[in-house]
C-alpha cells in the first residue's frame, strides 16, 4: 500500500507565473502550507466549474454559491482524515480501494463499514473495491423504498393490519409528516403528540364524568348545548357592537348630535365579496337609545337567519318563554352569557381535541396496547438506517473527491490545465465557432452587465453571448476573450455554435462587446479606421456622385495611411542583417 507522501511545495513557471505543481494526490498536502498570495484563485463561482454538482455542493458548505480557498483547505483536510493512500486521487478514479481507506481513524472506519454493507446488499461480500455507481445505486434504492432513514413510518409499508390502521389514525388526526418522497407518514414527534393528546382528552372526559352531578349547570340546553353555544359565539361580536352603538346613540341624543350615516361607494354594489363584507360589518339592526334589539323588527339580512335561530333555540329556552322571544335587551344578553359561562369554562379546559373523532374506546385501546411501542421501535430502526446512510453519503463524497479534487485544484490553486493546449480547464465551457474562427476559451457568466463593467479595464476584447439549447431553461451566458488576429467581423447579433465538453451543440448569439484592441497592429490602425468613419459620416448630406467621389478619396487616403504605418512597422520589427 502506497503511503502518503510529504507536503513539500514544488513550483513550476507557467507563462511567467510561478504556480504550485500538482502532479499527484500527495501534492495536495502542500495546500496547508501554501499562503493565499501563491494561489492563482482564492475564490470561484460554483456555476463556472464543470464538475459533479454533488461535489460542488459539498465544497460550497455554506451555500453561498462560491468556493473559496478555505473551502479547498477544509476539503483537503477532510480527505486526509479518511485516506491512508492518495493513489486513487492521483489516478482520478471513481473506484475506491479498501486498502486506501485509513480504517484506524473513526472517519475512515465508518466509511469502510458502509462500503462493506453496500457490497453485502449487492452480494459482493468478497469484493475489496466499491464504485461510485454502486454507492449511488444503493442511495437511490433506499430513497425510493420505505426504509430510507428519514424516521417516517408509512401505513402502506406495514403488513400488520392493526399497525397499519394505527399509523393511519395518527395521520388522520395529527396531519402526517412527509417522508423523503413526499408520502405522508408518522415520525417520533407526531407519535408523541398523538399519545399526549389522547391522554389529555381521556383525562378531561373522566373529569367531566365525575362532575355529572352538575350536568344541568354545564349543559343548560341539554344535548343542544354545543349547538346553542356555537350560535352565541357566532353572534357575540355583532350583538355587542349593536349595544355599543345604542349607547353612542343615547349619548348623541343627550348632546343633540345626530348619528353619522356611513357612505358606501357605488362600485361596492358590483362586487359580491365586498358587498358581503360590508353587510357583515354593518349593525345587526338600527341602533336606538333604548338599547333593545327587536328580533321581530327590521334586521340586517346578513344576520337575520342566525338571529331568529338564536331566539328560537337559545333565548326561548333560557328565558322559559313558550313562544319565540321578540326582544333582546342588554340584561337578557348578559343572562345568556352567564348561563353558558360554566360550559365555556369546561370547554376551555378541554385538551386533545385533535383525536376526539376516534372515540374514547379506540383511544383507550391504543394507549393500553403495544402498538405505540411497535411504531416507536420502527422509527428508531429507520433512524438507525439514516445514520448508516449518512456514512454512505460521506462515501459518495469520498469517491467524488477522489475522482475530481486533484483536477479541480489544477484549475484553482494553479492554472495548469489553462496553459496546457491538450487539456480543457474546468471553468472552460467548450469550443466556440464564430465568424469562421475558433475560440477555445469560453467561460460562463451569470450577469453580463456586472461582469462587463468589471472586465472592461482588462484591455482584452470580450464577446458576451447568449447560449440557448432545446429547452429555454437550459440557456446561459458566456464571455469569450479575443486574443489573436483582429476584431474585424466580430460584433453584436452575430451567430455561432458552441460545442461543450460533452460534445453537445448549442446556438450562440453575441449580445455585447467590450471593445479593446486585439493586437498591436489592431491598436495602431484602429484610430485611422475610426477617422475614416468620422469623416465619412460628416458628408452624409452630400448628394449622389459627389458623395461617392469624396468617400472614395477619403478611403484611398486612409488606406495609404494604414499601408504606410504597416510598412513602417514591418521594417522596424525585421531582424537586423548579420555582420560580415
Amino acid at each position: 500500500m502506497a503511503a502518503k507522501a510529504g507536503s513539500k511545495c514544488r513550483f513550476v513557471n507557467y507563462s511567467g507565473a510561478y504556480q504550485l505543481k500538482l502532479e499527484t494526490g500527495a501534492d495536495l498536502l502542500a495546500l496547508s502550507k501554501l499562503d493565499e498570495p501563491f494561489w492563482m484563485a482564492t475564490g470561484a463561482p460554483v456555476h463556472q466549474l464543470r464538475s459533479d454538482p454533488k461535489l460542488l455542493e459539498f465544497l460550497d458548505a455554506d451555500g453561498d454559491q462560491r468556493i473559496l480557498s478555505q473551502d479547498i483547505r477544509r476539503a483537503c483536510a477532510w480527505l486526509e482524515a479518511r485516506l491512508a493512500s492518495f493513489d486513487g486521487v492521483s489516478e482520478a478514479t471513481d473506484v475506491l480501494t479498501f486498502e486506501h481507506i485509513d480504517a484506524s481513524k473513526p472517519e475512515g472506519g465508518k466509511l469502510l463499514l458502509a462500503a462493506k454493507r453496500i457490497l453485502h446488499y449487492l452480494k459482493k461480500i468478497e469484493a475489496t473495491q466499491i464504485t461510485l455507481d454502486e454507492v449511488r445505486g444503493h442511495q437511490a434504492r433506499r430513497a425510493q423504498g420505505f426504509d430510507n432513514g428519514d424516521g417516517v413510518i408509512l401505513p402502506e409499508s406495514q403488513d400488520d393490519k392493526e399497525l397499519k390502521e394505527f399509523v393511519a389514525a395518527i395521520i388522520s388526526t395529527m396531519g402526517g409528516a412527509p417522508d423523503l418522497n413526499g408520502r405522508l407518514g408518522v415520525n417520533q414527534e407526531q407519535l408523541d403528540s398523538f399519545l399526549q393528546s389522547s391522554l389529555e382528552l381521556l383525562g378531561w372526559q373522566k373529569r367531566s364524568a365525575e362532575s355529572s352531578a352538575e350536568f344541568s349547570e354545564l349543559f343548560p340546553l341539554g344535548d343542544a348545548t354545543a349547538a346553542g353555544y356555537e350560535r352565541v359565539c357566532h353572534l357575540r361580536g355583532p350583538i355587542e357592537q349593536y349595544f355599543r352603538l345604542c349607547r353612542l346613540h343615547a349619548l348623541n341624543q343627550m348632546l343633540g348630535r345626530s348619528l353619522p350615516v356611513p357612505a358606501y361607494p357605488k362600485e361596492i354594489f358590483r362586487d359580491g365579496a365586498r358587498l358581503a363584507e360590508c353587510l357583515a360589518d354593518a349593525p345587526v339592526a338600527r341602533p336606538g337609545p333604548e338599547a333593545v334589539l327587536a328580533l321581530d323588527g327590521e334586521l340586517n339580512p346578513y344576520y337575520r337567519e342566525a338571529l331568529l335561530a338564536f331566539a328560537e333555540q337559545v333565548l326561548a329556552v333560557i328565558s322559559g318563554d313558550d313562544g319565540e322571544p321578540q326582544k333582546l335587551s342588554e340584561e337578557d344578553w348578559r343572562r345568556v352569557h352567564q348561563t353558558f359561562a360554566p360550559y365555556e369554562k369546561w370547554l376551555k379546559a378541554k385538551s386533545g381535541g385533535e383525536v376526539e373523532k376516534l372515540g374514547p374506546d379506540k383511544l383507550k385501546a391504543y394507549l393500553g396496547g403495544d402498538l405505540p411501542a411497535r411504531v416507536k421501535k420502527l422509527i428508531s430502526k429507520d433512524l438507525e438506517i439514516g445514520r448508516e446512510l449518512e456514512a454512505v453519503q460521506d462515501l459518495e463524497y469520498l469517491l467524488l473527491m477522489q475522482r475530481w479534487f486533484l483536477e479541480l485544484c489544477r484549475n484553482f490553486v494553479s492554472f495548469h490545465n489553462l496553459y496546457d493546449p491538450e487539456k480543457q480547464a474546468l471553468f472552460e465551457t467548450g469550443r466556440l465557432i464564430l465568424g469562421g474562427r475558433v475560440f477555445n476559451l469560453n467561460i460562463r457568466v451569470q450577469d453580463i452587465a456586472k461582469h462587463s463593467a468589471l472586465a472592461k479595464k482588462s484591455g482584452i476584447l470580450l464577446l458576451y453571448s447568449e447560449v440557448t439549447g432545446a429547452k429555454p431553461e437550459e440557456s446561459f451566458n458566456i464571455v469569450t476573450p479575443v486574443t489573436t488576429m483582429t476584431a474585424g467581423g466580430l460584433g453584436p447579433e452575430q451567430h455561432g455554435v458552441l460545442f461543450d465538453a460533452n460534445g453537445r451543440e448549442w446556438d450562440v448569439r453575441v449580445v455585447k462587446v467590450v471593445d479593446n484592441p486585439v493586437s498591436l497592429w489592431d491598436e495602431i490602425t484602429k484610430p485611422f479606421i475610426r477617422l475614416g468613419k468620422v469623416i465619412g459620416s460628416s458628408f452624409q448630406k452630400v448628394a449622389g456622385g459627389a458623395e461617392k467621389q469624396i468617400q472614395a478619396t477619403i478611403t484611398q487616403k486612409v488606406g495609404k495611411m494604414e499601408s504606410g504605418v504597416k510598412t513602417g512597422m514591418t521594417k522596424a520589427m525585421a531582424p537586423a542583417p548579420a555582420a560580415n
